[in-house]
């Protein structure tokens, strides 16, 4: 197995580098510093001119050339690198959104948006059964009703937060989650704000 030398952590990643030039059999005759051969094992593994695999027998990681590598082992490391390459663009857009969100919620606030009428307000029949037996109280889904309109959207990620401030000004869909004592439940207003519901999340 082919791992991307980027799901090492930092130090590890440097240890191995150094253990592998250091090496017997390593030295180029060269007189280049461990620094600078060490840079150009990590310019080869950037460039997958090199890859860095685990050996079971040995129980310890190696260094591969590309001409060693079996051809499905590299099409399982590429598919992975692309997978990494993608949840980390992910993570990236999510901390973008969360700053992005904070920005334009104190603008809407300063504005006086908040808080933005509901429209009628109801409930899902799985969610009045929960009330009638006990598990979630009134006091509870208003406040839910109060940080969904504050602009406080609980549990649906930075993006979803950033989209639903979006649509503020212009009475566009709403859509925020909740756990309510281990309940999870949806507050959804729908597009023109002429009703808000909440809904179990099942």
């Amino acid at each position: 197995m082919l791992i991307p030398h980027t799901t090492l952590q930092p130090d590890t990643l440097d240890q191995l580098l150094a253990d592998y030039v250091t090496r017997d059999g390593t030295d180029n005759g060269s007189f280049t510093t461990l620094e600078e051969r060490k840079a150009q094992l990590l310019s080869s593994l950037e460039r997958d001119e090199a890859f860095i695999t685990f050996n079971y027998e040995h129980q310890q990681a190696c260094l591969v050339p590309r001409h060693e590598v079996d051809p499905g082992a590299l099409r399982d490391y590429q598919a992975a690198k692309a997978s990494l390459k993608e949840e980390a663009e992910a993570a990236q857009w999510e901390v973008d959104a969360e700053v992005e969100f904070k920005r334009l919620h104190a603008e809407l606030q300063a504005e006086g948006f908040f808080p933005i009428p509901l429209g009628r307000t109801l409930m899902q029949r799985e969610v009045n059964i929960m009330l009638q037996s006990g598990k979630v109280s009134l006091k509870q889904l208003q406040g839910l009703l109060r940080k969904h309109s504050e602009g406080d959207y609980g549990l649906v990620s930075w993006g979803d937060k950033l989209s639903n401030l979006k649509t503020i000004k212009s009475k566009g869909y709403l859509l925020s989650r909740y756990d309510v004592d281990g309940i999870s439940l949806i507050v959804e207003t729908l597009d023109g704000h002429p009703q808000t519901m909440v809904m179990d999340h099942r």
